[in-house]
């Protein structure tokens, strides 16, 4: 009840907050024009260029971004000139209305002698000014603007990058580009490399991004020297919210509808006064008598022993409740400040969004005789909250330099009570039954990156128009699940009392993951006129890439030296059994009533590692003549890893024994881009790059995955695998807002890095991760973004969306010692044969209301590559195909001010795995579902007022 006030004082509290914040703005006077302006060739910002009001006393300079605001122009219809030695002036109309910000963003021609009237569409959001970016960048990319978020119900960058073409995210959080795994591809935010909170990968999970903090998010498909070398589908770069060039304040709220959650029965347990906002207030820590040390090998007395296990909170079943409304809250103010010292922007954003959900599922294992391992219904109840704050400052003291702070922080809790209950198939040790089943789980995971980043543009005017570029960070990532609770009773007899069972059914984990990135990457570019006095440029520069990662795993247990047979002789509830008076210090004092904390962490629960990159680079951006334009260059790294693994027994790391990197790599990367007019692209590139295997799989032991019943084995063999890259694609730009692109791609792996299961019984598996020995994947994709004003001016407020990509692969395996490949013939794992994204959207600017109907889907994929073991045929674990359906309307109710309605996931499909298994000894084989659940349909409302 005081945990529920204080949420309820807090929740207020912010509302109020938010309120007064808005109420104290200043309404702004005076017309105002910004903008941006880029060469016409290369696509790059031009510096110094005036812009001018005709005929009034009022002008601007352009910055090092080739930004610019006009300040106090006056009323109705005014000509703005655009005026840069060695380019033509080009001229704008625009209507100019008081009170109100207008954007012009130009194009300049080099080398054009007459005068150029713009009559074309202004741009006037992110979303066109992002297709203009993809228009001149060097290579092939894609990208989702804030601005298509918002017409989407997306929440997170997971959510945000699935709409992009080609892209599929797997486990809600992992990115899959061109169907290649979250392996091969890298995930920069702000243009700087950042840690993982996840201990089993390298890879970032994106579901950790809330949308409302970001600009837009690029996913960068062909390859450049300037990148990191590990290239395989592509890099994502995650762009946070930039500073504006007028002052405002932007509020929202929201709330919504959880079909099956929301007022409906929702498990939960006793855990902390802070897990309303996603912290643990100390219910969970480790008890701070327990050292780095296994608790039966430094000489813990029995006194302390007998502590350590009194200070754990006697907290096992779970409990129910009604489920509560989401609840979401955010702000953001920006402005730039005219000093005479030069121009301040600071942007600053904070959010706090709630929600829960419950799902059931079905669980299924069977044996090579179709025969029932498990089979499980579980109800899983989850508590989330993500919270997220952003400061970013810049400084300009003149237009030929810049500086900027960016600092973010964002963490996310995941509170999750499952109930499962079921048959378990040979419980008994002697094999002499079958039981049924329950189990709880109680699992409080918290996930947190923190990132400050300081960058520099120069421009040296006197150094021939040299340019500089410098990024330095610090990021911090972590991931803290203290004290999971995982408790299995047994009902042997059929009698309906559930008992614990053996010693090692009731167990409490803890785990720590910290992992840190220092990051620095300094380039010059020297830009120079060719022989025909075009525009083009030499890059030169490099970056190191320095992360540390500790993750430490701890479990126990409670022991009555009877860990076989009755092992509890009172029924539920747990908390009697382990209650303060039946807690002893030691085997000594234990008996069938009193227990004794034994731990049981095994020797691959904990390691460290770490690993650095330096790479250095060369590269031209040339125009060989005026339409055809190369880049091309040349990249080294240098990569050098360690990996120990810890033994809590002896408290020693000992070192990987060897280093699974090739630590000299050559990258090369080669485009060309050939425009015929202005907004058409034919572009075609050609490179080298590679992936590295992630920390803990190169680790020489066994280690559990977050499912209980499949553990991981690690390879120190692994190798890095190398990719070699053929990317062809045709782009036209109808207008400042449209785009239909087609994509041709071939990639060839030599030595891709696959999991495949090695062993398995009573219900269990293993997995190993490996090398196998090639494997090609090639496809096609296809992108339009129309209005339907081409066929009746009448429809110009309706447009469509869709993009399309096909992808084929194949893998060529070796067997292995462990085991034979189940299927040789097969598509690479993670990859799905098809992506399909479309859209309905209506825009009446008039009326102040859009909305927009989203269809999303992928094919079916391999989630887990089966195998041959002991002449037993196991086949590639599928999931199968899931569409999904969203509609999102907007209506503006007053200036400034608009409601959101979103309805989410409307189809609501199963969510399945499947997996083909020939019955032990015959040619017949069934497809088996092993999970199976539904996601849930939801209904968002939210407003946001902007002043």
């Amino acid at each position: 009840m005081k945990s529920m006030k204080k949420r309820v004082y807090v929740k207020g509290s912010l509302v109020l907050c938010l309120f007064l914040a808005a109420s104290a703005l200043m309404a702004q006077g005076g017309g105002r024009i910004k903008g941006t302006v880029i060469d016409s060739i290369s696509g790059e910002p031009i510096i110094g260029v005036n812009v001018i009001v005709k005929d009034k006393q009022i002008f601007a300079v352009t910055d090092i971004d080739g930004k610019y605001v006009l300040q106090n122009v006056p009323e109705g219809e005014q000509i703005i000139q655009f005026q840069m030695m060695g380019y033509a002036k080009t001229e704008n109309k625009i209507t100019v209305q008081p009170g109100r910000l207008e954007t012009i963003n130009i194009s300049m021609v080099y080398k054009t002698a007459e005068e150029i009237i713009v009559t074309g569409k202004r741009v006037s959001n992110t979303e066109a000014s992002l297709l203009s970016k993809r228009r001149k960048a060097p290579v092939a990319q894609d990208a989702i603007s804030a601005e298509e978020i918002s017409k989407s119900p997306d929440s997170d960058a997971a959510d945000a990058a699935k709409r992009v073409t080609g892209v599929t995210i797997v486990d809600g959080k992992h990115i899959f580009v061109r169907g290649l795994s979250e392996r091969y591809s890298s995930v920069m935010f702000a243009g700087s490399s950042i840690p993982s909170p996840d201990p089993d990968k390298r890879v970032v999970p994106m579901d950790i991004f809330p949308v409302g903090l970001l600009d837009n998010l690029i996913v960068i498909k062909a390859y450049t020297p300037d990148m990191p070398g590990e290239f395989g589908g592509g890099v994502v770069q995650i762009n946070p919210k930039d500073y504006p060039e007028e002052q405002y304040i932007k509020v929202s709220l929201g709330t919504g509808w959880r079909i099956g959650t929301t007022n409906a029965k929702f498990f939960t347990y006793d855990g902390g006064n802070g897990d309303w906002f996603g912290v643990d207030d100390g219910a969970r820590k480790l008890p701070s008598g327990i050292k780095k040390t296994d608790l039966d090998n430094f000489n813990y007395s029995d006194a302390q022993v007998e502590k350590a296990g009194e200070h754990l909170k006697n907290v096992y079943t779970p409990k129910t409740k009604k489920g509560e409304l989401p609840s979401s809250f955010a702000l953001t103010y920006g402005d730039t400040y005219k000093t005479k010292h030069g121009d301040v922007g600071l942007i600053v954003s904070g959010m706090f969004k709630e929600s829960s959900k419950t799902k059931d599922i079905d669980l299924v294992r069977v044996n090579d005789n179709h025969l029932l391992l498990k089979d499980l219904d579980i109800t899983k109840s989850t508590y989330s909250t993500t919270k997220g704050v952003l400061l970013s400052l810049a400084y300009n003291p003149t237009r030929n330099h810049k500086l900027r702070l960016t600092s973010f922080y964002t963490h996310k809790s995941d509170d999750s009570t499952s109930y499962y209950k079921g048959f378990l198939e040979d419980r008994d040790e002697s094999g002499s039954g079958d039981s049924v089943a329950k189990i709880y789980k109680l699992q409080f995971v918290t996930t947190g990156l923190f990132f400050a980043q300081l960058s520099g543009e120069h421009y040296i005017k006197k150094a021939a128009d040299m340019k500089i570029d410098w990024t330095g960070s610090y990021s911090f990532a972590m991931r803290d699940e203290p004290d999971t609770r995982y408790s299995q009773l047994i009902d042997m007899y059929g009698t309906g009392e559930f008992y614990v069972y053996r010693s090692d059914d009731i167990k409490r984990s803890f785990y720590d993951h910290d992992e840190s990135v220092v990051y620095f990457s300094p380039s010059v570019t020297f830009p120079f006129k060719q022989w025909n006095g075009l525009g083009s440029k030499v890059k030169v520069g490099g970056s190191v890439d320095y992360r540390d990662r500790e993750s430490i795993g701890r479990t126990f247990t409670w022991d009555n030296n009877n860990s076989l047979g009755s092992y509890s002789t009172t029924p539920e509830p747990l908390e009697y059994l382990f209650s303060p008076l039946s807690i002893v210090g030691g085997s000594s004092a234990a008996d069938a009533t009193h227990y004794y904390l034994e731990e049981i962490s095994g020797v691959n629960n904990s390691y460290n590692a770490d690993m650095i990159i330096g790479g250095l680079y060369a590269m031209i951006d040339i125009p060989l003549v005026a339409k055809l334009r190369l880049v091309a260059g040349m990249r080294y790294e240098y990569a050098d890893m360690n990996v120990y693994s810890y033994d809590t027994s002896t408290a020693r790391m000992e070192n990987l024994k060897r280093n699974p990197l090739e630590r000299h790599n050559y990258l090369p990367g080669f485009s060309l881009t050939y425009s015929p007019t202005n907004d058409m692209n034919l572009r075609v590139a050609f490179s080298k790059t590679l992936t590295r295997p992630d920390f803990r799989e190169c680790t020489d032991g066994k280690y559990p995955t977050m499912l209980s019943d499949e553990i991981i084995l690690g390879n120190p063999d692994l190798v890095q695998t190398e990719v070699y890259n053929t990317d062809l694609r045709y782009e036209w730009f109808p207008s400042a807002s449209e785009i239909i692109a087609v994509s041709f791609f071939y990639k060839h792996m030599v030595d891709p890095i696959e999991m495949l299961e090695i062993t398995g019984s009573a219900g269990s598996a293993t997995y190993q991760y490996t090398n196998a020995e090639y494997a090609h994947n090639l496809g096609t994709e296809l992108e339009v973004k129309k209005n339907f004003a081409f066929i009746w001016k009448g429809l110009q407020d309706l447009s469509f969306s869709v993009n399309f990509a096909y992808i084929y692969s194949r893998i060529h395996v070796e067997n292995t010692e462990d085991a034979t490949y189940s299927t040789r013939n097969r598509a690479l794992q993670g990859q799905s044969p098809y992506v399909v994204n479309t859209g309905l959207h209506y825009d009446n600017q008039d009326a102040g209301f859009s909305g927009s109907v989203l269809f999303n889907i992928s094919g079916r994929r391999i989630m887990r590559v089966g195998t041959v073991y002991a002449g037993v045929k196991r086949g590639d674990v599928y999931e199968e195909s899931v569409p999904r359906l969203d509609v999102v309307l907007k209506q503006r109710v007053m200036e400034g001010a608009f409601l959101k309605l979103i309805l989410g996931n409307l189809i609501d499909p199963e969510i399945k795995l499947t997996q083909k298994r020939p019955l032990y000894g015959t040619t017949y084989s069934k497809t088996f579902t092993l999970k199976k659940y539904r996601d849930g349909r939801s209904i968002g409302l939210s407003y946001v007022h902007t002043f």
